[in-house]
């Protein structure tokens, strides 16, 4: 079974939602208090700031430390 598309003004897209498409979503909220507390990413853009819930979950992602990956509340 193929993931479904979504039309857009400009293209079709891979509906990245269907689970068919297989990705996995991460938190980008923040996370946990002191100095292992990250801060939330508001978009897209503040995914790669430093000390962002966005950026660790990312390198998790990276070196293969998946199971440590939070997920979106």
């Amino acid at each position: 079974m193929f993931p479904s598309k979504v039309h857009t003004d400009e293209w079709m897209e891979w509906d990245k939602k269907d689970d068919a498409f297989g990705a996995h979503q991460m938190n980008t909220h923040a996370e946990g208090s002191g100095p292992q507390a990250t801060t939330g990413a508001e978009g897209h853009s503040e995914y790669w700031n430093k000390g962002t819930t966005a950026l660790k979950n990312q390198a998790l992602v990276v070196v293969g430390e998946y199971g440590d990956v939070t997920a979106p509340r």
